[in-house]
């Protein structure tokens, strides 16, 4: 039986992939939902392609505006986290960016959002080698600038929606004045979108009368009627709306979808938009400000030689010299990189206290991959001695990779991994698992270079504690016994826990009782300590107590242990080793201090060839432990 669209249907010709008119708008945030509604309620583009990262987000909006494609004359919408969707599109929109802080520097703002367009616009180009750029990320005229220098396209097709807002606020703030309608009012805000930009009061009009030839002062500081005030609530607009609703969207929707009109619609029209301005009013910086400029199916044709005042030509430059200096300090930005990290190293070695109050500059810091939380990895060891790596966000996907309900599970939690931690972590508990064939080994990385290190400690520690938290959640769900999870790490999630790295104050185990770190012997910071036997290299003098106290934990049995009274003297070797004692997997009572795995002649284990055998097994009289 054939299908009711063959029934019903007799292809004439091949339907066109495109309408030539296709406009990608990425980033969906308030600003990005708002330009696209306008768009599409307008009929400015009848093909519409939103880009995000949040793909649930993303899906949602995508459905809301399909659902009303009847009232919008039958729109194409499409929507995905793949750029190759924005293929052959005629206008690239560019919303994405970060929100400022309270309290950031532009420079910071401005490093933070072009970290993001790395990622956006080479790949906007590669699919649309033909498009037009149209930047409205803050800070616009930087973020502009940005785009061509990594897009590889002529200036002309690269534009900043500048403060085409600007002047409209200018025209509806003079409309409220003088009790005329904003269209029929005519002045132009030029330059930053910003606080350095500047009003050109010398051709502010109504039906070509000059306000200025009626009062001679007018925008200055000596007009008894304070026009100027105008200006200042322009600069002050956007920090008012986002005082009062959170964030602006609806104003600077409209005007993207005004540029995208006279663009696809090759009208010529005049608008002040974010363009190159070197050799213009005397700016001899490469640097990207608002203008008059023609605006058409070829991006910026023209710009219209505005006749300035000389006080507007200086406030005009004053607002180039501004973009140069922020342009010329984003450059400085690795050195001041280099610095942080330099001095992070330097007062790791001091200590715990000394690497948390180091001087660095957070706000720089910040801009770099890897700070997020998310960027924290799973390593999953899978029983054929494969290391499957997986972002931590991807944790309830874990039970997909080579889980066994039936094994034992060892959840190491790596708080820091260097090169050499990955061998004497990731390869020892490889080689645990092959002389064992009955565990899944799970390893968590929250920080991979001193940068993660310091945002670990400093802001994570808790969003990292949830983190486990959601990995033992989702052994359960996966059908693992709580008795059978051992983790070593820090977190008090769970009784079976034992600190293997770091200090109390800082990765310690909190307990009602007091708190207690636990680590094994023989990892260089011993140096009045011999290397265990049959080894000649400190990496190596590791491996074997490591992995022995790594079973020793499994299998629930007593550890030969010395307690040291601070992590300084662990560091030299100045311990008790007189005082040995046995711990096991429940702390002693009131336990305070640090205690240190020691081997011994005759441990409970023994190395052989062909891997660990263990002797004998203590009685558990451990009670249950629960996962919450």
């Amino acid at each position: 039986m054939a299908a009711v669209k063959d029934s019903l249907l007799a292809q004439v010709a091949e339907v066109l992939p495109s309408s030539g008119n296709k406009v990608t708008v990425v980033g969906i945030g308030m600003v990005g939902m708002a330009s696209a509604f306008s768009i599409l309620a307008q009929g400015v583009s009848k093909e519409v392609c939103l880009i995000d990262v949040c793909a649930d987000k993303l899906q949602g909006e995508l459905m809301d505006l399909q659902h009303g494609s009847n009232f919008l004359k039958n729109p194409q919408i499409t929507a995905s986290t793949d750029f190759s969707i924005s293929a052959n599109s005629r206008l690239c929109i560019v919303t994405a960016g970060v929100r400022q802080k309270e309290g950031e520097s532009r420079l910071s703002l401005v490093q933070r959002n072009t970290d993001i367009l790395k990622n956006i616009i080479p790949k906007l180009v590669e699919y649309s080698p033909d498009t037009i750029l149209l930047m409205v990320s803050n800070p616009v005229d930087i973020m502009t600038y940005v785009a061509w220098k990594l897009s590889g396209l002529p200036k002309n097709r690269v534009i900043g929606s500048g403060t085409n807002l600007d002047s409209s606020r200018f025209r509806f703030l003079m409309s409220q004045r003088l009790g005329v309608a904003p269209t029929s009012c005519h002045g132009w805000i030029i330059g930053e979108h910003g606080d350095s930009s500047v009003p050109v009061w010398s051709g502010v009009n109504i039906a070509g009368v000059r306000l200025r030839e009626l009062n001679p002062t007018i925008g200055t500081g000596e007009d008894p009627e304070k026009w100027n005030e105008l200006h200042k609530q322009v600069v002050d607009s956007a920090y008012e709306v986002i005082k009062l609703k959170g964030y602006t969207s609806w104003a600077i929707g409209l005007s993207t979808a005004s540029l995208a009109s006279a663009i696809l619609r090759n009208t010529s029209s005049v608008a002040a938009v974010s363009t190159s301005v070197l050799g213009e009013h005397g700016i001899d910086k490469d640097v990207f400000l608002s203008l008059p400029c023609v605006l058409n199916a070829n991006g910026v044709t023209s710009l219209v030689k505005q006749i300035l005042t000389e006080t507007e030509v200086q406030q005009l430059q004053k607002s180039a010299n501004i973009m140069a200096e922020v342009q010329a300090a984003g450059a400085s930005i690795d050195r001041v990189q280099k610095h942080n990290l330099d001095l992070l190293s330097e007062q790791l070695n001091r200590g715990w206290h000394a690497f948390c109050d180091a001087p660095v500059d957070e706000g720089v810091m910040s801009l770099f991959e890897g700070i997020n939380p998310s960027d924290a990895r799973l390593h999953v060891m899978t029983i054929t001695n494969q290391s499957i790596q997986l972002p931590i966000k991807a944790i309830p996907e874990i039970r997909d990779f080579d889980i066994n309900a039936r094994r034992r599970t060892l959840i190491y939690v790596n708080a820091f991994h260097t090169a050499d931690s990955y061998f004497s972590v990731q390869e020892h508990l490889m080689l645990l698992q092959r002389t064992r064939r009955d565990l899944n080994v799970i390893v968590v990385d929250f920080a991979t270079n001193v940068a993660q290190l310091y945002y670990t400690v400093r802001h994570h520690l808790s969003v990292h504690g949830y983190s486990i938290y959601k990995l033992l959640s989702s052994l359960s769900e996966a059908g693992i016994q709580a008795e059978d999870i051992t983790l070593a790490g820090h977190s008090s999630v769970a009784n079976r826990v034992v600190v293997l790295h770091g200090e109390g104050d800082v990765f310690g185990v909190r307990l009602p009782i007091g708190h207690i770190d636990v680590y094994p012997n023989g990892i260089g910071y011993f140096p009045r300590r011999k290397l265990q036997p049959g080894c000649e290299t400190k990496i190596c003098s590791h491996m074997y107590p490591f992995v022995l106290f790594m079973e020793a934990l499994i299998e629930g049995v007593m550890i030969p242990a010395t307690k040291c009274d601070n992590w300084a003297k662990f560091r030299q070797g100045d311990c008790s080793f007189e005082n040995t004692l046995n711990i096991g997997l429940t702390y002693p009572p009131n336990a305070k201090g640090l205690y240190f795995c020691m081997t011994q002649p005759n441990p409970p284990f023994t190395y052989m060839e062909h891997g660990l055998r263990y002797k004998g097994r203590q009685p558990d009289s451990q009670p249950s432990n629960a996962l919450a």
